[in-house]
């Protein structure tokens, strides 16, 4: 990038920090594209990677005043508010997934009769059978071969290659269905919530 086009990027921040909102226009025009693609492959989904974009430029119009030229140019820290942006966002959605895993894996040894220590401390004794049925739905709409890997793993408590032994298959098909499964469940428990 050219010494002029660097203060032009520069120019267009400041007058963004003055909540001129062509300059942030202009910013978007120059940054759009290669701020949504990073984002895009670190994100993996459209969805997302609109999303993120759309905050990242948010956070230009609130934070351009935080912008310092002796860390580098404006284009690096667009980019690298970016992929900040992109990486909570992959994060957040990992610690969701997990919850979800948690809260299922919770209902499962409800159902098996686990005691009250095993259960999470702060849900009602009402909230988990509601948690219980939605999940046993859930289960209900998957494919059998779905099904089964998500029962033996959650219910039995078996190993992914114990399930691979028991079902004859290679144990990459075993992981590659329970993803499968764990992803088609947080859609269906999302769609019923």
């Amino acid at each position: 990038m050219d010494s002029d086009s660097a203060d032009v990027d520069e120019l267009l921040l400041r007058l963004t920090q003055r909540q001129d909102e062509t300059s942030l226009e202009v910013l978007y025009e120059r940054y759009g594209v290669p701020i949504y693609s990073a984002v895009l492959r670190i994100v993996g989904n459209v969805s997302d990677a609109e999303e993120v974009t759309h905050e990242v430029f948010l956070k230009i119009w609130t934070k351009a005043g935080s912008f310092d030229r002796a860390k580098g140019t404006v284009r690096s820290w667009l980019m690298t508010m970016a992929r900040r942006q992109a990486i909570d966002r992959t994060r957040s959605k990992r610690f969701k997934a997990r919850n979800r895993e948690v809260n299922l894996a919770t209902t499962s040894m409800e159902g098996r009769g686990a005691n009250a220590h095993e259960l999470s401390s702060g849900s009602s004794t009402a909230v988990r059978n509601e948690e219980k049925v939605m999940v046993e739905e859930a289960l209900g709409q998957l494919a059998e071969a779905y099904r089964e890997v998500v029962e033996l793993s959650f219910f039995e408590g078996l190993s992914h290659s114990k399930i691979a032994a028991r079902l004859d298959v290679p144990l990459g098909s075993v992981k590659t269905k329970l993803r499968r499964a764990m992803n088609e469940l947080r859609i269906l428990i999302d769609a019923e919530s």
